[in-house]
């Protein structure tokens, strides 16, 4: 009797909680943009598929896995405006990871910053260049400023880094609008409504 007691008021107990939970109210996120101060996070992101090997005897399909990893920093400079803000993004050692159905796996770091891209697969390790315009984008800082949900409003790039990408990319507009949205895609945006637990 006291064990099927105590068994009702757990779960009546487990069922107020969980109802109280479930009809608070929603919220609107929104950042709170302090200068000086910095927000980081990894973008990791995984991808199955095939590639294709070609020999003198033919061309075979191969299953393949990769995993890339990018660490994103994004320093707040000032805050020129309710819920604006002036910020430098930036990007820190990326790495790819392809896994071979022979059970190798190949490991290509690419560090913006000195401009070298790492490639190792076994004891093999070869070192190449970045391009001119990809060096430039970190080495120079990328300036954006957005609004309170994280959507860029405006992105400035040094003169010397939209010369470099336009000598790489032919018809590249003045405004880099194209890179504007893929910095946005970049950022992590909050919702424009409120939202609830669950949601």
């Amino acid at each position: 009797m006291t064990k099927g007691y105590l068994r009702t008021t757990w779960l009546l107990a487990c069922f107020f909680l969980t109802s109280l939970a479930l009809c608070q109210e929603a919220v609107t996120l929104r950042y709170a943009w302090v200068p000086g101060t910095s927000l980081s996070w990894t973008l990791e992101m995984k991808a199955s598929g095939s590639g294709a090997l070609t020999t003198p005897q033919g061309t075979t399909e191969m299953p393949m896995n990769v995993n890339v990893s990018m660490p994103l920093f994004l320093d707040v400079l000032e805050v020129p405006g309710e819920g604006i803000a002036k910020v430098r993004l930036s990007l820190g050692l990326i790495v790819t990871e392809i896994s071979t159905p022979m059970g190798d796996v190949i490991r290509t770091e690419t560090d913006l910053k000195t401009g070298r891209v790492t490639t190792r697969l076994r004891e093999a390790v070869e070192v190449t260049e970045l391009p001119e315009a990809a060096r430039g984008l970190v080495v120079n800082s990328v300036e954006m400023v957005l609004d309170s949900r994280g959507q860029v409003k405006e992105l400035r790039l040094p003169d010397e880094v939209r010369a470099a990408m336009s000598r790489a990319m032919q018809g590249l507009t003045a405004g880099a609008g194209d890179l504007s949205q893929w910095v946005g895609w970049l950022a992590p945006i909050l919702p424009e409504g409120p939202v609830a637990p669950g949601a």
